[in-house]
């Protein structure tokens, strides 16, 4: 059975050691914005619903990570995905906001740059 879904500590592990497959954030312009997981594409929801060559090329040839805040979003972009073709679509466990608790790295694409979340919890 593959695997269906990845703990935030071992994905920080994999983008430390650029060894991470490709990362899907499946929430809004302004959340991504706000701050997401380094190394993460923005591809809101409802994208996986219409054919993103793209996206569709790069998880036939490996897994997928998909996130939002915390999951019903990331499960329906999933769903799509695989519906589509995509094979290993796995789930970041607790999503953003476990992502977050857990004081993991966070991207800001204003400042292009990776910051500590105790850094930037102001």
């Amino acid at each position: 059975m593959p695997q269906s879904s990845i703990s935030a500590t071992d994905l920080a592990a994999q983008i430390e050691s650029h060894s991470a497959p490709l990362i899907l954030d499946t929430r809004s312009r302004y959340e991504y914005d706000k701050g997401h997981v380094p190394g993460a594409v923005f591809f809101p929801f409802w994208k996986s619903f219409f054919a993103d060559k793209q996206i569709l090329q790069r998880c036939q040839q490996g897994p997928v990570i998909v996130y939002c805040q915390h999951g019903p979003r990331a499960t329906l972009a999933g769903f799509a995905l695989r519906q589509s073709g995509c094979q290993a679509v796995i789930e970041l466990s607790g999503h953003m906001s476990g992502w977050e608790r857990q004081n993991l790295p966070i991207s800001r694409p204003d400042a292009d740059s990776v910051a500590s979340n105790n850094q930037n919890a102001e």
